[in-house]
């Protein structure tokens, strides 16, 4: 009786090492049987549900790599264009070429800067600063930001706002 009711108590302890020396591995995927609704139960439960979120959290940062790397190709792909058609003679350097790889270039820039903000921000490092705006101002900034857009779809964008509506933060 001693050894059964031990293998009780030890096995839901031995598939949880199990688990966890194959997420050490690179297999993060790991779920383990839930033998009861005790404290051990419960570990159960949480160990595979700290798995999923980790294995779901590692896939997403993956495609978000590869969404990277595609954009910042991009704009490399048509400077280095530009660059090559100008240097073997196929293209001549122009007021309007070199516009635009400067754009190209300023948005290598704006990625890089984004990268680094996000870096910052998984890093728990990301400086917040609050303040005060008045929602009329707030939303004066996001139709002139978004009026481009919407005038190229024939759409006007215009706002009222209520008078003496609270500041927001």
């Amino acid at each position: 009786v001693g050894v059964l009711l031990t293998r009780t108590l030890t096995r839901p302890l031995r598939d949880l090492t199990q688990a966890i020396q194959s997420m050490t591995e690179g297999r993060l995927k790991q779920q383990v049987p839930v033998r009861s609704a005790d404290e051990l139960g419960i570990l159960s439960e949480s160990f595979n549900q700290l798995s999923s979120d980790l294995a779901r959290s590692h896939d997403l940062r993956r495609q978000m790599t590869a969404d990277i790397a595609h954009d910042l190709r991009t704009p490399i792909t048509v400077l280095r264009a530009y660059i090559d058609g100008m240097r073997d003679g196929t293209l001549k350097p122009t007021p309007v070429r070199f516009d635009a790889m400067q754009v190209e270039a300023e948005h290598l820039q704006h990625m890089v800067e984004d990268l680094r903000t996000l870096s910052l921000a998984d890093a728990g490092e990301l400086p917040i600063q609050r303040t005060q705006i008045g929602a009329g101002v707030l939303f004066e900034r996001l139709i002139v930001a978004n009026t481009p857009r919407s005038a190229a779809a024939g759409i006007t964008l215009r706002s009222e706002i209520e008078p003496g509506l609270p500041d927001l933060l």
